[in-house]
């Protein structure tokens, strides 16, 4: 079974033992962009999977529903992780100086 590219790898490029906060905005940035784009070309292979499906150039419809599973967890997790951001920064903006 493969696993989403992007949600394990990942993981495995985060450094928390940056100490400067210009190179962890870095890390955060990137490994976020990265991301971004790995779900990005999740959505598009699923379209073109779906196209293809239905051109008749792919015949196994488990492929097809496979790939759309795909993009459909990888964008549901772009979702959340943007309500945990937008929860965090509202929580943030709370707090008294």
């Amino acid at each position: 079974m493969e696993s989403i590219s992007g949600v394990t790898g990942q993981a495995k490029n985060l450094n928390p033992s940056s100490n400067s906060v210009q190179g962890a905005e870095k890390g955060f940035k990137d490994t976020l962009n990265d991301y971004l784009s790995d779900v990005n070309g999740l959505i598009k292979e699923a379209g073109v999977t779906a196209n293809k499906m239905v051109t008749g150039e792919v015949t196994d419809i488990h492929e097809v529903m496979i790939a759309g599973q795909k993009a459909s967890i990888a964008l549901e997790m772009v979702v959340e992780i943007r309500n945990k951001l937008l929860e965090s920064y509202r929580e943030f903006m709370r707090m008294q100086v």
